[in-house]
């Protein structure tokens, strides 16, 4: 079967894509990067396609060609410099059933959520894309995941595990309800059986385990999992929560989508309450608790290294920028007659030395600012290690008594640029 899977390279979408594509379908799919998705996935045929322009019909005519079955994994958490939920989750979605009903393609599978009763914009955005569905003329059927777990991490998942590996308390989130959790495996197994198996069409289905399980109690189950010791709870009270999430939200504006941002929170803080019993009766006779989830994918010394490190990456990216930037503002400041003079000392005269030492401290405000914006950050990074090479370079050859500085004024570059290159190896979401 030619399947068309939009939002392939996601969470649900890889592990859904490559299950359709071991079953012996075609499988295409759509994303908007989709170069690094076909380093990744190999094995689809990639259309690039951004949804929030393809709000329209027409937009759909040409990756429906030749298409015999439509599987959506899309969605968008909160909006954001590259996020708009409405779009995305909503206004392209009702194009997209109505290029389907037009174009012949009768089997369309979607990927909703549970409803949580939180009313986020992410919330009223699947269920206006449910109607519509449900409205349709196709053999459509809604999966409604609970919180996926699988051995990638990403999104909540990632920041779970993130919690998890803390190093010396479990921070514990007050009022937050029970959660589901449903293993990936059987999302793909699901959505295998359905292609299959079209005779279960116009339903609606929760995928959980039936089994609730506080927020609290799920941190340390993966603690354990990870094989870290036991650490005190710390109960966060919610004006800190709210904090965070404001500091994530902050941070969506620079491009960076946090697990932590509003949405997320408020939607953990709701909980999960689904009802899989149809699910269950009709698809999957027994599905994987959370115990036999992380028993069957011991975690490693990867898994480990990921958890611990979860939180480096924005402390990191931040202090980097942070330290840039003061760099520069001392340059054009107190330190800018200081380090002229080393200059003139090195051959330079006065004003080729004050030019040097106020572009050089420009340089550094804006590669310090760029390294904060999620579009930038890789080139800001490669950026800092460029000019750190060439900062080295020349002050070994015009002032080489700068490395016996009794302030270490050539030595601190050769940490600032280690930690780039570990922002650059901890830079990748997926």
């Amino acid at each position: 079967m030619r399947i068309l899977v939009v939002g392939a390279y996601g969470l649900i979408g890889t592990y859904v894509s490559t299950r359709l594509v071991a079953d012996g379908h075609e499988v295409t799919g759509l994303g908007r990067r989709t170069a690094d998705a076909a380093r990744r996935l190999p094995a689809l045929r990639w259309i690039a396609g951004d949804l929030r322009a393809m709000t329209g019909e027409g937009s759909w005519t040409e990756p429906l060609r030749d298409i015999e079955a439509v599987v959506n994994c899309a969605g968008v958490l909160q909006d954001g410099p590259k996020d708009e939920v409405a779009s995305v989750q909503a206004d392209a979605m009702r194009a997209l059933f109505r290029a389907c009903e037009n174009s012949g393609v009768r089997r369309l599978i979607h990927f909703s959520a549970p409803p949580s009763g939180s009313g986020t914009l992410f919330e009223t955005t699947k269920q206006e894309a449910d109607k519509a569905l449900a409205a349709s003329t196709l053999d459509w059927l809604i999966l409604r995941p609970a919180l996926v777990l699988s051995p990638q991490a990403y999104g909540g998942s990632a920041l779970l595990r993130g919690l998890a590996a803390l190093p010396f308390c479990r921070p514990s989130i007050a009022g937050a309800r029970p959660l589901q959790i449903v293993s990936i495996f059987d999302v793909a197994e699901t959505v295998s059986r359905a292609l299959r198996n079209p005779a279960h069409a116009r339903r609606i289905y929760d995928l959980a385990h039936p089994e609730k399980i506080a927020l609290d109690d799920l941190v340390v189950l993966l603690r354990e999992w990870l094989g870290l010791a036991p650490v005190p709870a710390l109960r966060l009270p919610g004006w800190f929560v709210a904090c965070v999430a404001a500091l994530a939200d902050g941070a969506g504006r620079f491009g960076w989508r946090s697990p932590a941002r509003t949405t997320a929170l408020r939607e953990l803080s709701h909980g999960i309450d689904a009802h899989p019993e149809g699910w269950i009766e009709d698809w999957v006779a027994e599905p994987a608790a959370l115990q036999d989830i992380l028993a069957a994918h011991p975690a490693t010394v990867q898994e480990r290294r990921f958890a611990l490190g979860y939180f480096l990456k924005p402390l990191g990216l931040v202090a980097l920028g942070l330290f840039w930037i003061a760099s520069g503002i001392l340059g054009l400041g107190a330190a800018r007659s200081e380090a002229a003079q080393a200059l003139v000392a090195g051959g330079f005269s006065a004003g080729v030395a004050s030019a040097a030492v106020i572009g050089g401290s420009l340089v550094d405000i804006a590669l310090g600012g760029a390294v904060l914006f999620a579009r930038t950050a890789r080139l800001a990074l490669i950026g800092m290690l460029g000019v750190s090479l060439i900062y080295l370079i020349a002050a070994t050859i015009l002032l080489p008594g700068l490395w016996l500085d009794a302030f270490g004024a050539l030595l601190k570059v050769i940490p600032a640029m280690i930690a780039a290159l570990a922002m650059l190896a901890l830079l990748p979401d997926r």
